[in-house]
C-alpha cells in the first residue's frame, strides 16, 4: 500500500450521511472524503468486524454493530485540490433503515438511473433489498418544487448544486443545473415534509474560489412551491490558529438530523481540503420540524511537517450560520505521538481525531513515525490511533480522552512488549448465566493500546487463534480465535474450568510476541455473574522502536500484573516469572524483585521470551507465555 492515501473512520455509522468534498459545484462533480456522521460530540467507536465489496469495486468497510466504518477503493479516483494526494473513493452516501444499509458511490448513479446496475445490490447487510424506494406514499399526490439559489449578490446563478430529502422516507433526491443557463431547477416530488440542502459556488472571473453551503432544515410542500436557497444568508466559518502554518490543511463541517431520543437519522458532510481563497460559508433557513433534532460539527486540521493542529467544535441545537473560532498557544496540549516497527519496512499513519464528525486522509509512510501533535483543549474529546498497513495489519487507539490546555504527554504506539492487558471493568473473563466470554487482548502493545484489525479480516493479525475450554478436567469444547471474539456455553452446575487461548504469528505477520498464550484455571457455576478471576502480565523493558534491546546487556524489566477479580490483593498473589533465550526450548525462573526482574541480553539477533504464573489465594491460576517479546540488535 506504498504511497496509497487512506482514509479512516473511527464513528459508527448510524444515519443516511451524505459525504461531499468541496470543488466547484458548477463543475457537477463531488469528490467526496469517506466519513462517518453521528450525532454531534457523540462519536461512538467501535470495531472493524468485515468488509464488503460493492458490484462498482469499492470495499465498505462494516464496524462489529453493521455500520459503515469507510469506503475503500485501493486504485484511488480523486485528487486533493491542495496537494495532489490521491484519495481512495469518489464519495458515496449511505441509507440505513431496520437494521439494513445500502452504500452507493456516486459513481454507481448512472448505472442505477439508466438501469444497468441494482440499487438492491448496493445492501450491505441484505444484499437484492433496495431502501432508497419510497414507502408508503400515494406517488399521485405530487407537486413542482423549484429549487432556487442565489449567490452572495443576491443574483441568479447556475453554478450549484442542492439535495433534496424526504422527512418521511429519507429519499434523497440530486439536483444539479444542467447548462449555464439553469439558474434554477424544477423538480416532481410527493406532497410532503423536506430538508433541502445546498452548495453555491462563490465565483471569481467565472471559477470558483469558495462556497457557502446552505441548510434548510423543513420545508413543507403543499403544492407547488420555490425554495429560495440565498448564499447572502451564510456567514463565513473561520478556524484559525496562533502562528499558523501556511501548510496543507482541511476542514470538515457536518450536521445530522435525528427525531428526539433516536439513534437513527440522516445528515450530511462537507470537507474542504486546502485553503480556499474565497473561503467558506455557512447558513441555517428556518427552524427544523418538531419530529426532528438538529445537530453540527466543525473540525479544522493543519499538516506542517512532522507538527499537526487540530481543532474542532460542536453545536447540539441547531446548524452554523458562520464560526469564529481561534485558538492560541495557551489553548492547546502538545501530544507526541509515535509508532514503532515490528517488521523491516513496516509502514503505517497516525491519526489524531475529534469527538464530532469527522473525515480524516491519512498517507502511509515507512515505520518508525513520530508527530508533534497540538489540538485544541476544551470540551472536544481526543482520540489518537495508529494505524499498519502490512505485516501485522493492526490498529491501537487510546480511546477518547479530554486534554488540558498546556498539558503535554506522549503516546507510542506498535513498541512491545504485545501481550494481554486486563486494566478496565471491561477486560477480563465474564459469566453471563450460563455463557463464559472474556476480553483480554492478546496482542495489547507496550503502552496498553488494544489491537483491533481494520480491515476486517481478522487474520491479518496473527495466523492462527484458537481458545480451548475444558470442564473437570476433559474438553469440552474448541473455537476458532481468542477469547476476544469466542464464547461458550457452559451448564448451570459448578465445575472446575481451564481455559487457554493463544494466538500464532509468522515472520511475515511480526518479529515480535510470535506466540502468546494464556491459560486460566477458576471455578464457576450458575449464578456468578459478572467477573471470572483472571489476571494479565505486562512486561515494560526500555526497547528501540524497531523492538529491539541491546545484545549482551543485562536489562532490568519491570513487571505489573493485572487482575480483574473482584477485591484481589495484589500482594496476596503468588507470582513466578521464567526467561527463555532460545524461543521457548528451556526456560529460568528469574526472581521479581521489587516489581523487577534482571534479564541478560542474547548476542545480536536473538530474542527474549516470558513465561509467568500467578495463583491467587483461592487457587485461581494464569500461565502466561509470549514468544518473542523482544529480539536483539
Amino acid at each position: 500500500m506504498a504511497g496509497v492515501a487512506v482514509c479512516a473512520t473511527l464513528t459508527t455509522l448510524t444515519a443516511v450521511t451524505a459525504v461531499t468534498a468541496w470543488s466547484p459545484a458548477g463543475a457537477q462533480t463531488a469528490q467526496a472524503v469517506p466519513s462517518e456522521s453521528g450525532a454531534a460530540g457523540a462519536a461512538d467507536v467501535a470495531t472493524v468486524a468485515r468488509q464488503v465489496t460493492l458490484p462498482t469495486g469499492e470495499r465498505v468497510v462494516l464496524d462489529e454493530r453493521g455500520g459503515v466504518a469507510g469506503v475503500i477503493s485501493d486504485a484511488g479516483s480523486g485528487t486533493d485540490r491542495a496537494g495532489g494526494q490521491e484519495l481512495s473513493v469518489d464519495g458515496y452516501d449511505t441509507l440505513t433503515r431496520d437494521g439494513e444499509t445500502q452504500v452507493i458511490p456516486h459513481s454507481a448513479r448512472a448505472g442505477i438511473e439508466d438501469g444497468t446496475l441494482d440499487p438492491g445490490a448496493f445492501n450491505v447487510t441484505n444484499p437484492g433489498h433496495d431502501l432508497s424506494s419510497p414507502a408508503g406514499r400515494d406517488a399521485a399526490e405530487t407537486a413542482t418544487v423549484t429549487v432556487a439559489p442565489t449567490d452572495r449578490a443576491g443574483e441568479a446563478t447556475a453554478s450549484w448544486y442542492a439535495r433534496v430529502m424526504d422527512l418521511e422516507t429519507w429519499e434523497r433526491t440530486y439536483v444539479e443545473p444542467t447548462g449555464p443557463d439553469d439558474v434554477t431547477v424544477d423538480i416532481e416530488l410527493p406532497v410532503g415534509e423536506y430538508a433541502v440542502y445546498a452548495l453555491v459556488d462563490r465565483l471569481e472571473g467565472g471559477e470558483a474560489v469558495g462556497g457557502d453551503w446552505l441548510l434548510m432544515p423543513h420545508a413543507s410542500v403543499t403544492g407547488d412551491t420555490t425554495l429560495d436557497l440565498p448564499a447572502a444568508a451564510a456567514k463565513d466559518i473561520d478556524l484559525t490558529f496562533e502562528d499558523e502554518p501556511s501548510a496543507s490543511s482541511s476542514m470538515t463541517i457536518a450536521w445530522e438530523m435525528l427525531p428526539p431520543g433516536a439513534d437513527t437519522g440522516f445528515g450530511a458532510s462537507l470537507s474542504t481540503p486546502g485553503q480556499l481563497p474565497g473561503g467558506i460559508g455557512t447558513a441555517q433557513l428556518g427552524e427544523p420540524s418538531e419530529a426532528y433534532e438538529l445537530n453540527s460539527s466543525v473540525y479544522k486540521r493543519v499538516m506542517d511537517g512532522e507538527r499537526e493542529f487540530h481543532a474542532a467544535d460542536a453545536r447540539s441545537e441547531g446548524f452554523y450560520t458562520g464560526l469564529t473560532l481561534h485558538t492560541d498557544w495557551q489553548d492547546m496540549a502538545r501530544i507526541t505521538v509515535e509508532a514503532g516497527k515490528t517488521l523491516k519496512g513496516d509502514r503505517g499513519f497516525l491519526l489524531t481525531t475529534p469527538s464530532v464528525n469527522f473525515s480524516v486522509w491519512s498517507e502511509d509512510t515507512l515505520l518508525p513515525i513520530a508527530s508533534e501533535v497540538y489540538v485544541r483543549a476544551d470540551d472536544i474529546l481526543w482520540e489518537h490511533s495508529f494505524r499498519a498497513t502490512n505485516g501485522a495489519h493492526g490498529a491501537y487507539t487510546t480511546g477518547e480522552m479530554r486534554h488540558r490546555p498546556g498539558e503535554e504527554r506522549r503516546e507510542t504506539f506498535n513498541t512491545g512488549v504485545f501481550g494481554p492487558v486486563i486494566s478496565t471493568a471491561d477486560d477480563g473473563l465474564f459469566r453471563s448465566g450460563n455463557t463464559l466470554h472474556g476480553a483480554v487482548s492478546l496482542l495489547a502493545d507496550g503502552a496498553g493500546h488494544r489491537t483491533w484489525d481494520p480491515s476486517g479480516e481478522g487474520e491479518a493479525l496473527y495466523d492462527g487463534a484458537v481458545t480451548t475450554l475444558y470442564r473437570d478436567g476433559q474438553e469440552y469444547a474448541t473455537a476458532e480465535g481468542p477469547i476476544d471474539f469466542v464464547e461458550f456455553e457452559v451448564p448451570a452446575e459448578e465445575a472446575e474450568y481451564r481455559l487457554v487461548t493463544s494466538i500464532a504469528r509468522d515472520s511475515t505477520v511480526s518479529s515480535v510476541s510470535t506466540e502468546v498464550v494464556a491459560e486460566y484455571t477458576f471455578t464457576s457455576a450458575a449464578g456468578q455473574d459478572g467477573s471470572v478471576p483472571a489476571y494479565a502480565v505486562r512486561y515494560a523493558p526500555e526497547l528501540a522502536s524497531d523492538n529491539t534491546s541491546p545484545a549482551g546487556e543485562s536489562v532490568e524489566v519491570p513487571v505489573t500484573v493485572q487482575g480483574s477479580a473482584a477485591g484481589a490483593d495484589p500482594a496476596s498473589l503468588d507470582v513466578t516469572v521464567s526467561v527463555s533465550l532460545d524461543g521457548g526450548a528451556t526456560w529460568t525462573e528469574t526472581p521479581v524483585h521489587d516489581g523487577r526482574i534482571t534479564v541478560d541480553n542474547p548476542p545480536a539477533g536473538g530474542s527474549v521470551s516470558f513465561r509467568a504464573e500467578v495463583t491467587d489465594q483461592d487457587g485461581n491460576t494464569l500461565t502466561q507465555t509470549i514468544i518473542d517479546a523482544y529480539r536483539t540488535r
